[in-house]
């Protein structure tokens, strides 16, 4: 199976976390992102990888599931 490159928004919504976590992992250099067609993606695979382990604590108003 290829790589499933996403917005932010969508690995967020898809993994049940809020946005501003995945900002915060690429900002601490946890996660690379890609610039397709002028726009960056992130692979959702690493996303999830990185969640699962505890990459970063949820705080109050974040979700997950």
């Amino acid at each position: 199976m290829g790589m499933i490159l996403s917005t932010v928004q969508e690995a967020a919504a898809f993994l049940g976390l809020d946005p501003s976590t995945i900002h915060k992992w690429v900002k601490q250099g946890k996660l690379q992102t890609y610039q397709v067609d002028g726009k960056r993606r992130i692979i959702v695979e690493k996303v999830a990888e990185l969640a699962a382990r505890g990459g970063g604590s949820l705080k109050a108003g974040q979700r997950r599931g």
